[in-house]
């Protein structure tokens, strides 16, 4: 059996991804909560982490929306999911350009965007305007081009050091 290329994604591998998924959106339809969930047209995300304008979610947390420093969602476009995590200008110690940055999970096959915002605090909208952004690189065909020139690393993660785009 030949041995599985670094930076391939399979349709099996998105069926996966796919199922995983809407395992995921189930529950949340299934208990009522659907807080997690953001739609757009054409795409679904499920969030992970409280964002600072859900002010019922904060106050039931006993959080603040200045801890909203971070976000991350499981989002479905097209015959896919992709992980996509946003973090504040205050996020962190090591601060990058607001850019979005991609790279590819070895492990569960699954494209990864890192999106760094100017803003402190992570929002609903910053993922709807992510989410816009998303959509055209994907559908430009940049993401496939990214995910085959990756070169084989040891780590979990291949990332492409490179911005694919500006946030604004």
């Amino acid at each position: 059996m030949a041995r599985r290329r670094h930076n391939t994604q399979t349709p099996t591998d998105r069926r996966k991804l796919v199922e995983d998924f809407e395992r995921r959106v189930r529950y949340s339809r299934e208990t009522g909560d659907l807080r997690p969930l953001l739609e757009r047209p054409g795409s679904l995300a499920w969030v992970v982490h409280p964002l600072a304008d859900e002010t019922e979610l904060l106050a039931e947390l006993g959080m603040n929306p200045e801890q909203c420093q971070s976000a991350d969602a499981y989002w479905r476009y097209r015959d896919s999911v992709y992980f996509v995590q946003l973090y504040g200008a205050r996020y962190g110690a090591r601060r990058r350009p607001t850019c979005v940055y991609y790279c590819f999970d070895q492990q569960f096959r699954q494209d990864v965007f890192d999106v760094y915002l100017p803003r402190p605090i992570v929002t609903s909208s910053d993922f709807h305007q992510t989410f816009e952004l998303l959509e055209r690189i994907i559908d430009s065909g940049q993401i496939g081009q990214e995910r085959a020139a990756l070169k084989a690393q040891e780590s979990r993660w291949i990332r492409h050091e490179e911005p694919l785009a500006e946030v604004l």
